[in-house]
């Protein structure tokens, strides 16, 4: 049987300003919307990303272009199903703005992973 993965790799700017939020545990969260398009001219097709990563982004403002790896997840709110990225990996292309400096994670995946447990 053929290994399945779940990976996706989007390149977009973003449509909002980055919210970095606190859970109830103490993880830094952040949530942002990226558009990536597909066609050419008239038949351009526009799709919009809801993403969220572990960590602080707060340099991520609207219009900035970012490019990122992580995996597609679901989650279910008031009997519907909402599509998501949970970024693993973000890459500042362009920034925006007089805040849009290169977003700095704050911190790592919960439970470790950070450059700490790097063996070099």
């Amino acid at each position: 049987m053929a290994q399945t993965k779940n990976f996706i790799n989007l390149r977009g700017r973003l449509g909002r300003d980055a919210e970095v939020r606190q859970t109830g545990n103490g993880i830094t969260v952040t949530k942002f919307s990226i558009a990536t398009d597909y066609g050419r001219d008239e038949k351009k097709v526009t799709t919009w990303h809801n993403v969220a990563a572990y960590g602080s982004y707060a340099g991520l403002v609207k219009g900035a272009e970012v490019e990122l790896i992580g995996r597609q997840t679901h989650t279910k709110r008031d009997d519907k199903y909402y599509a998501e990225v949970m970024a693993e990996a973000i890459f500042v292309i362009e920034a925006k703005g007089d805040r849009a400096a290169a977003p700095k994670a704050e911190g790592a995946w919960p439970g470790g992973g950070g450059d700490d447990d790097i063996p070099f």
